[in-house]
């Protein structure tokens, strides 16, 4: 969904002071970097104190942490040349990172329901 509303996202960026554009970049892309990253360590955490399956989760987390981060950047400097194409596009390694991290969080806990009934 994001992915869909990003491009009028960047180009309404493009008429805003750079004022707005940190604004949005803080509580857009840095918001959801750091809480993957955040969700990324508690991840690693549970599998270092017993739990199981989730280091693809773990790396999912990461990627999208990452990817938050080239994200910003990218349209840093997209609106430095107040070029927009491609950066859409560029969301795509992220949502699959999402679908990975809850498919992941899905099973495991379907597997914890299923114990406790």
């Amino acid at each position: 969904a994001y992915a869909a509303a990003f491009g009028r996202h960047a180009e309404r960026l493009a008429t805003k002071s750079p004022a707005y554009f940190h604004t949005y970049a803080f509580n857009t892309l840095r918001q959801v970097g750091a809480n993957f990253e955040l969700l990324g360590s508690h991840l690693e955490w549970l599998g270092q104190h017993g739990e199981t399956c989730l280091a693809e989760a773990v790396q999912a987390a990461g990627s999208i942490a990452e990817g938050a981060k080239v994200m910003q950047f990218k349209l840093a400097r997209a609106m430095a040349r107040q070029r927009f194409d491609g950066l859409t596009e560029a969301i795509a390694p992220m949502a699959q990172a999402y679908e990975m991290v809850m498919n992941v969080l899905d099973a495991r806990m379907a597997g914890v329901a299923s114990k406790a009934a």
